[in-house]
């Protein structure tokens, strides 16, 4: 529970201790609520807007300017209603009048978002980041807040999306569906880190080919979360499908190009469009494409 009451400032660190500092400097309390929701920058531009989805978790750092240093405040918060925020556990946040900055993280899924020590999620067994996971991050700082008020939450994503749909305009060649589609995704190990303050995912210059990443499927279309890359010409795949004009899954090897120098962006949507012709496979398009909102089961949301 996040709160101010009396004029005391209460502060929970990342392990859950909680500390509570006198506040003097005010006596005005003011009810805080948060509406969230996800703005697309895939292409360098908010270029879409979808609600931060019911049932889905984030958790609020907020900091209290004090002079030379800072008070901070953390506590988890769910949406019971899409784009609508609420706490977990306790009454709504109550803050005293004063300067503010605030952050929020989140997961993009039922879970809790991963712990900060430092301002750094480091990742550990015991705290582990991963490929396939839609880290969500919002900053906002030097809000003064002097009257009970509604503050906005625009998430970003701070990993990179990757999807590879089938066109079907080969007749000789058509696809029923997908059974199978993998990718050789980033190769996380202990240096690979989350920064609070610039919502920074690390980026990584090598692929984990020993490890494939399932991807999503919907229908004839393919989908998955990949830390950011650098140093990378081409991202392997491999899909297993079963033809009209076959009985038996047919498998295939392809590359994904980068399409930004040796780069695939955190926050870009990566999407490429594919035909079999010849019992062989061939990318006809790629693009940065706007970014494909699902849920945690990987499902592309209704609203998409």
């Amino acid at each position: 529970m996040v709160s101010c009451t009396d004029n005391e400032f209460i502060v929970i660190d990342n392990r859950g201790n909680s500390d509570a500092h006198t506040d003097s400097s005010s006596t005005e309390q003011n009810n805080i609520n948060f509406y969230a929701r996800i703005i697309d920058y895939s292409s360098s531009r908010a270029s879409g807007v979808t609600l931060f989805q019911k049932g889905n978790v984030a958790r609020l750092d907020i900091f209290l300017y004090k002079g030379d240093y800072l008070n901070k405040a953390s506590a988890y918060y769910k949406a019971y209603e899409n784009g609508i925020l609420s706490p977990v556990s306790g009454p709504a946040l109550v803050l005293p009048s004063g300067m503010y900055a605030y952050y929020f993280i989140s997961t993009n899924s039922t879970s809790n978002p991963p712990l900060f020590y430092n301002g750094i999620v480091t990742n550990t067994t015991n705290n582990p980041l991963s490929n396939g996971t839609d880290y969500l991050w919002y900053y906002s700082i030097s809000n003064v807040i002097e009257n009970p008020t509604n503050l906005l939450v625009d998430f970003k994503h701070c990993a990179t999306q990757i999807s590879v749909k089938i066109s079907n305009q080969n007749q000789s060649n058509l696809v029923d569906w997908i059974s199978y589609a993998s990718i050789s995704p980033p190769l996380l190990d202990s240096n690979t880190k989350w920064n609070l303050y610039s919502g920074k995912l690390t980026t990584i210059t090598e692929l984990d080919s020993s490890h494939p990443l399932q991807m999503n499927i919907d229908t004839l279309l393919m989908h998955q979360i990949i830390f950011p890359l650098d140093s990378i010409a081409e991202i392997p795949m491999y899909i297993s499908l079963k033809l009209a004009n076959n009985d038996n899954l047919q498998g295939y090897n392809l590359s994904l190009p980068t399409l930004d120098n040796n780069s695939f962006i955190a926050g870009r949507s990566y999407e490429y469009t594919i035909e079999l012709l010849n019992d062989s496979v061939y990318i006809t398009e790629a693009t940065i494409a706007p970014w494909k909102e699902v849920n945690e089961d990987g499902d592309l949301i209704p609203n998409y």
